[in-house]
């Protein structure tokens, strides 16, 4: 850890890692300073900066509350050093391990979806799943579903553990079946419609051509008959828990192309 290049510089669009992102740098700095000081400076005489003793006694507290193990160095001087750049790297693995199977998305929940919750008894931990445009295939009652490509959400941790591992149970062989290749069973949700009506659906796991997606089904032609749905518009979905951590999936208003909204002023006008 005596050296800058020990400390990998990581740059995340990811918001949520940007106080780790801050301390590398930060770490980065340190050791420069470090390396630049033992080159040059001999005498432990001379008091090292305001702004490093400063972020010194930063490190140390979030050490504390992090439980990071102290890391003992020759330099006696720069211990805090050594124990800051092992401080990063432990953080940035965990960044690392993180940004592989995190993708959630830190924006605000918005003020219609803050109502949807308001209804529902503990209502916690809403997420940005994805936004939704809506094909012929999702409005289609024969295919009887709606459809969200799993490399296009933008959160990818809104199942737990047990509701994964439904999904990822394997279907029966499809050679023998007429299932699609996916998950047999579901995950029972409840979603709110557009017009804040409920309905009980299944998520299931399909794989559709060459990409898997979540589905919606065992309920979703009665959303689309409560609902004016038309081809390309676009709804954003956001999950949330509620009660003891039953899942729920709330549609947004739609927003409309133009051309739609240009037609219902003509036939009005």
């Amino acid at each position: 850890m005596s050296s800058k290049e020990s400390i990998p510089m990581v740059k995340s669009d990811d918001h949520k890692f940007w106080k780790l992102d801050m301390l590398a740098k930060f770490s980065e700095t340190i050791l420069e300073e470090k390396e630049r000081a033992s080159g040059t400076e001999k005498s432990s005489s001379t008091p090292p900066p305001k702004w490093l003793m400063e972020l010194l006694c930063s490190v140390t507290y979030m050490s504390s509350k992090e439980s990071i193990p102290m890391v003992k160095s020759d330099d006696h001087k720069f211990w805090k050093l050594d124990m800051l750049a092992k401080f990063s790297e432990t953080i940035l693995e965990e960044k690392e391990r993180a940004s592989g199977t995190e993708k959630s998305s830190s924006t605000q929940p918005p003020e219609w979806l803050t109502k949807v919750m308001m209804k529902e008894k503990n209502a916690h931990d809403p997420k940005l799943i994805i936004e939704k445009r809506l094909h012929a295939s999702d409005l289609s009652k024969v295919q009887s579903r709606l459809s969200m490509p799993i490399n296009q959400l933008l959160s990818s941790d809104f199942l737990t553990d047990e509701e994964t591992t439904i999904l990822h149970e394997p279907a029966p062989d499809p050679v023998k079946s007429t299932r699609k290749e996916g998950s047999k069973i579901g995950v029972s949700v409840v979603l709110v419609d557009p017009l804040s009506k409920r309905h009980e659906v299944e998520i299931r796991r399909w794989k559709m051509g060459e990409n898997w997606n979540y589905v919606v089904v065992c309920g979703w032609n009665n959303v689309i008959d409560s609902n004016k749905f038309e081809v390309d518009d676009v709804t954003v979905i956001w999950s949330f828990r509620y009660g003891g951590g039953k899942l729920c999936l709330a549609l947004s208003p739609l927003v409309r192309e133009s051309k739609h909204s240009s037609q219902s002023s003509s036939r009005h006008s």
